[in-house]
C-alpha cells in the first residue's frame, strides 16, 4: 500500500476521532484542515478535500464554503461555485454579501441580482464605506445602474464614490473610472458638455489611457468630426502601446481595442 494511501487513511481515522469529540476539538480541527489546505494550490483535488471535512467539522464557518467557491467560479463552473457561495453569505453576510456582488457583476452580468446584494450589504454596515474585492462599493452600484441603462442613478453612485475617495485621499487617488463611467452616462442622456468635463477630469489623473480618448472621440463625433478622428487616432495609438485596462478573468465593461476603434472611425465616415 503506497504511502500517500496510508496518510489519508490515517487522515480520515484522526477525523473520525475528532468528530466524535467535543465542539470545540471539532472547531479547532476544522480550523487546522483550513490551514493544512494552503499546501497544495488553491482548486486542487487534496486542497478541496480539506476543504469537505472542515465543513464536516464545523458547517457554521462561512469561509470554509467560500474558498470551496472559488475555484469553481474562477473555471467558469457557476452552478457549483455559487452553490457554496449562497451557503457563506447566509452564514456571514456582511462578510460576503460584497464578494457575491462583484462576482454577479463583472461576471455572471447579473445587474439586477449585483445590485440587489451590494445595497443589502450597504444597508447592513452604516457609516462605513465597503471596498468588496478592493473597489469602491458606490462605484460598483453605478457600474450596475450604468449597465442597466439607468443614467442618473449611475451618476449618483459615480459621483458618491469619487467624493469618498477624495475625501479619503486627495483628488489624485479617485478612481479615473468613475470620471470615465460618469461621462458615459452623461453621454447617453444627451449630456455632452458634462460628459467632456468628466473626461477632463479623468485626464488630469490619468492622461495615458485609450479609453479616455476613445470616448472624447465619440462625444466629438456628431459635432466636430476632425476633433473626433484625432482622437480616435490617439486612442489606437496609446492601445497598441499598451495603455489600456484588461483583466484575466473576466471583460471589463465598455471594452476598447484596435477593432472597436476602427469601426467606430468607419461609422463616423459613414453619417
Amino acid at each position: 500500500m503506497s504511502t500517500k494511501r496510508i496518510s489519508w487513511m490515517l487522515l480520515v481515522a484522526l477525523l473520525g476521532m475528532v468528530y466524535s469529540q467535543q465542539t470545540e476539538l471539532r472547531v479547532w480541527g476544522a480550523e487546522k484542515l483550513f490551514e493544512l489546505k494552503n499546501f497544495w494550490p488553491q482548486g486542487t483535488r487534496q486542497s478541496q478535500i480539506l476543504l469537505d471535512y472542515a465543513i464536516w467539522l464545523n458547517p457554521k464557518v462561512g469561509k470554509y464554503y467560500m474558498e470551496k467557491s472559488v475555484p469553481f467560479n474562477k473555471r467558469g463552473e457557476y452552478a457549483e461555485g455559487m452553490y457554496y457561495l449562497n451557503q457563506a453569505v447566509a452564514l456571514q453576510p456582511t462578510h460576503f454579501l460584497g464578494y457575491r456582488g462583484w462576482l454577479k457583476l463583472y461576471l455572471l452580468h447579473d445587474y439586477k441580482g449585483s445590485l440587489q446584494d451590494l445595497t443589502q450589504l450597504d444597508t447592513l454596515t452604516p457609516g462605513f464605506v465597503d471596498y468588496p474585492w478592493g473597489e469602491n462599493i458606490y462605484f460598483l452600484l453605478g457600474l450596475n445602474y450604468l449597465q442597466l441603462k439607468q443614467w442618473e442613478q449611475a451618476v449618483t453612485y459615480f459621483t458618491m464614490a469619487a467624493r469618498v475617495e477624495r475625501k479619503d485621499r486627495g483628488e489624485s487617488f479617485v478612481n479615473p473610472f468613475n470620471y470615465l463611467y460618469k461621462s458615459i452616462a452623461f453621454n447617453e442622456q444627451g449630456l455632452h458638455t458634462l460628459a467632456l468635463q468628466n473626461l477632463d477630469s479623468m485626464q488630469r489623473i490619468q492622461p495615458k489611457s485609450s479609453e479616455l480618448y476613445y470616448f472624447k472621440a465619440l462625444v466629438y463625433a456628431k459635432q466636430q468630426r476632425a476633433t473626433a478622428e484625432s482622437f480616435f487616432q490617439r486612442a489606437d495609438s496609446l492601445y497598441r502601446a499598451g495603455y489600456h485596462s484588461w483583466n484575466s478573468y473576466y471583460s471589463l465593461p465598455y471594452p476598447v481595442d484596435s477593432f472597436i476603434i476602427a469601426a467606430s472611425r468607419a461609422q463616423l465616415y459613414h453619417q
